[in-house]
């Protein structure tokens, strides 16, 4: 259902049929990302589990689902006979790392650290030939498998470079490298900065083409600690995502589908569940807000440049300054107005743009 809720429940399927079989075709051999290709697979799953609001019920409950299909799973392998399997871990990120304790990844780290160690890492030696094989991969997902699933990615691919460092050193020098039990930093000062600036800097590339925005917590990602700086940046691109997940990305969604050739221009009937109301309604909300946007910036620009160039004048300055938070704050108004009346359906339908070329496939948000 489409809603303007900051964070929208979670809708599962009451007959989940075909959710279980896309979840078996994802795993089972011969499917796209099955056991056969990837070896052993460990889901590390970090969506919430522990709490009280619906939000964190409904994502327990789907949690719960991806529970259960991963045990059934299970046994199955065992009967096909290889040497393939699927271990489940749930990891709830925001109730382990709250109140800033970032320190308690290093649980998440031991829950898994065997299966890091016994799926190893690829090695091709100079001469081109493989010397060694990766067996197994940690498969990570949150909600929408980004900014925790990133964090949480970077922890287990530093802790794999230590351990190919360490390895090559024992091999070459006959040395060994000892590290303290901080699981967020690496014995290489010049190593570390160079890994956490890499790996932000990925994140957020993959970040602006799914979401909009840069990454989120890459303060964390880059120092290894969360900042007042980077807590602000967090905010700002929420409020962004918020307005272009809404306002914008049912206009990205259709070219993604042309230029990907999932809408077929010659076959397919465009725009079928866009009426001529609800188009110029969409156009209307983006004109409006984007108009407002740039009145208020006109106006404190203006406020601040004839502040500093007529300071005999000061009741301009002063009037263009009251004029400038009439507006903002008139502009908040309406937002937290339109808030509120989105999360009327009726209301939401009629203003947040969806895809309009293949809207049976993107409108479908079922679980």
């Amino acid at each position: 259902q489409v809603t303007l809720k900051y964070m929208p429940r979670v809708k599962i399927a009451k007959n989940d049929s075909e959710s279980c079989k896309r979840f078996r075709k994802h795993f089972l051999p011969g499917g796209e990302h099955g056991v056969d290709k990837y070896g052993n697979v460990v889901a590390v799953n970090l969506i919430d589990r522990v709490g009280k609001a619906k939000t964190i019920k409904d994502q327990r409950a789907l949690g719960n689902h991806f529970k259960r299909e991963c045990d059934k799973l299970e046994p199955e392998l065992e009967k096909l006979g290889g040497s393939e399997r699927l271990r489940f871990v749930w990891f709830d990120f925001h109730h382990e790392c709250r109140k800033m304790q970032w320190q308690n990844l290093s649980k998440l780290l031991g829950e898994v650290k065997s299966e890091l160690s016994s799926h190893g890492y690829f090695t091709l030696l100079r001469n081109g030939s493989v010397e060694k094989k990766q067996t197994g991969v940690l498969r990570t997902n949150c909600m929408d498998n980004l900014d925790r699933t990133n964090v949480v990615q970077s922890l287990f691919a530093r802790h794999i470079a230590i351990e190919q460092i360490k390895q090559e050193m024992t091999a070459t020098a006959g040395g060994t490298l000892e590290y303290g039990s901080n699981v967020l930093e690496s014995p290489f000062p010049k190593f570390e900065q160079m890994f956490k600036n890499v790996w932000a800097n990925n994140a957020d590339a993959m970040s602006v083409l799914y979401s909009g925005t840069p990454a989120l917590k890459t303060d964390f990602t880059r120092t290894g600690k969360r900042t007042k700086v980077g807590l602000l940046k967090d905010g700002i691109n929420s409020v962004l995502r918020f307005y272009l997940n809404n306002f914008c990305d049912g206009t990205r969604q259709d070219a993604f589908d042309l230029f990907l050739g999932k809408f077929d221009a010659h076959n397919d009937v465009p725009f079928k569940d866009l009426s001529r109301e609800k188009l110029v309604s969409s156009s209307s909300v983006a004109v409006f807000t984007n108009t407002l946007f740039v009145y208020m910036i006109v106006f404190l620009f203006i406020s601040v440049f004839t502040g500093v160039s007529m300071k005999e004048d000061l009741w301009i300055t002063q009037k263009l300054f009251v004029a400038f938070w009439i507006t903002l704050l008139s502009g908040l108004g309406l937002l937290f107005y339109g808030l509120k009346k989105g999360l009327n359906p009726t209301f939401t339908r009629k203003y947040v743009t969806t895809s309009s070329l293949l809207p049976e496939i993107c409108h479908d948000k079922t679980l």
